[in-house]
């Protein structure tokens, strides 16, 4: 069993939590109330990020860069909700690390979304130019030997 937190610091993290609550609510993403000290228990005071960095300290002064921050395993910036199954305590240098990490995912996606989008794009205004009928393509019935197009009739007639 570990140590409960100094209740200067769980006040410090309710606070927060709140306030990451709020923000999320503001943008229309999943939210639900955290209890702290609960998640606290449940991590048995070890870091929850994925470098496994060890244990939590709880007498880290905030601005340090071990001192205790609410981590999203999806960022809120990339539509993650605020609840349980998103939420863990970790140190804040593991936090930022972990931000850097997602932030340039991201970028490597959107860039890649943005490039398959412009080739997309491009290759729909191809087709719209194209100035052979039926994109230069024959069609099935005048491929076949003995079938044209009467253009008199207006449809396919035996040679």
């Amino acid at each position: 069993m570990t140590d409960p937190l100094p209740q200067s610091e769980l006040k410090r993290l309710r606070v927060r939590e709140s306030a990451q609550r709020r923000e999320t609510r503001e943008r229309g993403l999943p939210h639900e109330p955290i209890n702290v000290s609960a998640l606290w228990e449940l991590q048995n005071g070890v870091c929850g990020c994925e470098k496994r960095c060890g244990d939590l300290n709880p007498n880290a002064v905030h601005g340090e860069p071990d001192h205790i921050v609410i981590g999203h395993i999806h960022p809120r910036s990339l539509q993650g909700g605020h609840v349980i199954r998103n939420v863990f305590l970790q140190r804040a240098d593991c936090n930022a690390y972990s931000a850097q990490t997602w932030e340039s995912t991201s970028r490597r996606m959107r860039t890649k979304f943005t490039l398959d989008k412009a080739k997309s794009a491009k290759r729909k205004a191809a087709k719209r130019t194209s100035s052979k009928p039926n994109n230069g393509k024959r069609n099935g019935l005048s491929k076949r030997k003995g079938i044209k197009y009467d253009w008199k009739k207006g449809r396919y007639v035996k040679a």
